[in-house]
C-alpha cells in the first residue's frame, strides 16, 4: 500500500494552548521571551548547521552528538504521541453519532529555509499532537471519553511536549556554551 504524503508549508493547529506552545506571542504580543516551539526550532537549526560542517573539529563532533541527542528526544516524544493515539483508539469505536469538525484552526509559520531533519521532526511532533487533540475532542464529543478524561489526556500531552522542548533547549544551550569555551 502506498502511503499518502502531505507537503506542508505551514502548520495548522486546532488548539489555542498548542498554538501558544509553538509561538508564545501568537495571540498577543508579550515582552517576556518564553521557550516555545518556534524558538526551539531555531535553536535546533543552529546546532544542526554546526553539525553539517565539512571540517573535522571538536565543535563539529560535539554538534553531531548534540544533534543526535535532539533527534532522540524528538523520536521519544513521537513514540509517546503514537502510543497515546493508539491507546485512545482502543477507547473509541467507529460509530460517529455526531459529525465532528475541529474548529478555530490557527495557521502558524516556520522558516522553510531552516527545515532540517530534526526541525522536520519537531514540526511533525506538533502536527501529531494536534491530530491527537482533535481525536480526543472527537472522542469526547461522541461520548467515548468524559470531559475530565479528555482534559487529563490533553494536559499530559502538553506536559510531555513542554518537558521535551525544555530538554532540547538545554541541549542547545550546552552545545553553544561549550562551543564558545572552545573558541577561548
Amino acid at each position: 500500500m502506498i502511503k499518502k504524503t502531505h507537503i506542508i508549508n505551514e502548520i495548522i493547529l486546532h488548539n489555542k494552548r498548542l498554538t501558544t506552545i509553538w509561538q508564545h506571542d501568537y495571540f498577543k504580543s508579550k515582552a517576556i521571551k518564553h521557550i516555545d516551539g518556534l524558538f526551539v526550532f531555531n535553536n535546533i537549526f543552529s546546532v544542526y548547521a554546526y553539525s553539517t560542517r565539512k571540517e573535522t573539529s571538536v565543535t563539529v563532533a560535539f554538534a553531531r552528538k548534540a544533534s543526535e541527542k535532539i533527534s532522540n528526544e524528538l523520536a521519544e516524544l513521537r513514540l509517546f504521541v503514537r502510543a497515546k493515539s493508539q491507546e485512545l483508539n482502543t477507547l473509541t469505536d467507529d460509530i460517529e453519532l455526531l459529525p465532528f469538525t475541529p474548529s478555530n484552526p490557527q495557521t502558524v509559520a516556520f522558516d522553510r529555509e531552516k527545515l532540517t531533519p530534526p526541525n522536520a521532526a519537531l514540526v511533525k511532533v506538533f502536527v501529531a499532537i494536534d491530530n491527537y487533540i482533535v481525536e480526543l475532542n472527537k472522542a469526547r464529543f461522541n461520548g467515548d471519553i468524559s470531559p475530565n478524561e479528555c482534559e487529563a489526556y490533553r494536559n499530559h500531552a502538553f506536559k510531555q511536549l513542554n518537558i521535551k522542548l525544555n530538554d532540547i533547549h538545554k541541549i542547545c544551550i550546552n552545545f553553544h556554551q561549550i562551543r564558545k569555551e572552545q573558541l577561548q
